[in-house]
């Protein structure tokens, strides 16, 4: 019993020392992910005004208009994994009422991010010329992959193959 215990103790203290730590790398993996998009967003917003040849007063409305749909977007991104995890719950219980409850709130937060991206369209319609709007439509792809190809590139070292022979999963390709 005794042969046992010591090695039972020392692995308890190890998890024990060790959950912390690894509760703290993750944290801070987080925040690193979150630095990067943030990065990421600001790169696209200050490459799109350059496109659209915006003046700083209309940069600084443009990049605050994406960033609040960006982040109403997220949060009904969220809403909905969230209701859709709910539906799988039920559905195993095959609770009839509360799947036709759930399926009917899925249904109304897609049609949200349509509305929200209807209002996206609307605002972006009142604050840019009919020529910034064409520059957004054609340029605001493009903008994505080279944005996502320069981050990828600078976080690996390597070039990304964003070109036709581009192999799979290439994260500069549209999502």
């Amino acid at each position: 019993m005794k042969k046992l215990l010591f090695p039972i103790l020392t692995v308890a203290l190890t998890l024990a020392l060790a959950s912390p730590a690894l509760a703290q790398r993750e944290k801070a993996k987080r925040k690193e992910k979150m630095e990067r998009m943030e990065k990421i967003e600001k790169q696209k917003c200050s490459r799109m005004c350059e496109e659209l040849k915006l003046s700083k007063e209309d940069s600084s409305k443009f990049c605050s208009l994406m960033r609040e749909h960006r982040k109403q977007k997220k949060e009904l991104g969220k809403a909905i994994v969230e209701l859709v995890d709910k539906l799988e719950v039920e559905l195993e219980k095959k609770n009839t009422e509360q799947m036709k409850a759930l399926v009917e709130e899925i249904e109304a937060k897609f049609d949200e991010r349509i509305k929200l991206d209807q209002t996206l369209k609307s605002d972006l319609k009142q604050m840019l010329s009919v020529e910034q709007q064409a520059i957004f439509i054609i340029h605001s792809p493009k903008i994505d992959r080279k944005v996502k190809s320069m981050m990828w590139e600078k976080k690996s070292g390597k070039k990304c193959p964003n070109c036709p022979n581009c192999k799979p999963p290439c994260p500069s390709t549209p999502e």
